[in-house]
């Protein structure tokens, strides 16, 4: 088995973000669960993902993420960071809060290492994403 590392799930609702019928597409629902749930859910399956965050609307996904169902289902680290500008700051912000040591806030990488630290990135409105 590989090595595990932080999954990074972007759901921020922002700049160039598409919305669907009003709203957000990862707090769309599917079988009573919104979007951006499943894919958590289903990388807390995933042994090679250390910890999960997602970025976004921090408020709203506490209140999807902080559900009874979902939260019997977590194994691993689940951290949520409210969203920036624009994907490309999300991404970022999430990357910089992964990096090994790095405070509440992040930090930005300061050796080889952490330019070369593995990250999984996924979006929080993929309807049919697997743990395999």
């Amino acid at each position: 088995m590989s090595a595990a590392l932080p999954a990074i799930v972007t759901a921020g609702d922002r700049g160039a973000a598409r919305q669907v019928h009003g709203q957000s597409k990862v707090f769309l629902e599917i079988a009573g669960r919104p979007l951006v749930a499943h894919v958590v859910a289903q990388l807390q399956r995933v042994p090679e993902v250390s910890e999960v965050l997602v970025v976004g609307d921090a408020k709203r996904l506490e209140a999807v993420l902080g559900s009874d169902d979902l939260q019997a289902e977590l194994r691993k680290p689940l951290r949520i960071v409210d969203q920036f500008d624009n994907l490309y700051e999300n991404a970022w912000e999430g990357y910089r809060r992964t990096l090994p040591g790095a405070p509440e806030q992040g930090r930005d990488p300061q050796s080889e290492a952490d330019r070369n630290w593995p990250v999984l990135y996924v979006s929080g409105d993929l309807p049919f994403a697997t743990a395999q």
